[in-house]
C-alpha cells in the first residue's frame, strides 16, 4: 500500500450522508441505492503534510513490525488490508461533490484535531 492513495472522509460527513438518505434520498436521487462515500482521495505522504502544515507533528503511528504482526496474525485484517491494497475505490468524488460539499481531510485537521495551530495557512 505504499503511496497508494486512499479515499478518505471524515466520520460527521457520514453523519451528513446518513441524512439525506433517511430524510431527503430523491433530493440526491440515493433512494434504495448502494453509494459509497468519500471526500477526496490521499496518500500517507499527503496526510502527514497536512498534519504537520497544522499541528507540528508527523501523523502519529505505531510500529510498523508490530502493525505486520497483528495484521499478519489476524485473518480477517489481514483479508482487508489485502483487498485494499490490490482494489480501486468507487465513490464518485465528483458527483459527491455537486451533491454535498464535503469536509476536506485539511479542514478536519483544522478545527477537529488537538494541538493544532489555527494561525498556520
Amino acid at each position: 500500500m505504499a503511496g497508494k492513495k486512499m479515499q478518505v472522509t471524515v466520520t460527521k460527513d457520514i453523519g451528513r450522508w446518513a441524512v439525506e438518505g433517511l430524510f431527503r434520498p430523491d433530493r440526491t436521487k440515493i433512494r434504495n441505492q448502494a453509494l459509497s462515500i468519500a471526500s477526496e482521495e490521499l496518500s500517507f505522504k499527503d496526510i502527514d503534510g497536512i498534519f504537520i502544515k497544522h499541528t507540528g507533528n508527523g501523523v502519529p503511528v505505531t510500529y510498523g513490525l508490530l502493525t505486520r504482526f497483528i495484521i499478519w496474525m489476524i485473518k480477517d485484517l489481514n483479508t482487508m488490508f489485502g483487498f485494499i491494497g490490490e482494489r480501486p475505490y468507487g465513490a464518485d468524488l465528483a458527483w459527491l461533490k455537486t451533491q454535498l460539499e464535503p469536509t476536506t481531510f485539511e479542514q478536519w485537521v483544522k478545527t477537529d484535531v488537538p494541538g493544532r495551530d489555527n494561525t498556520k495557512a
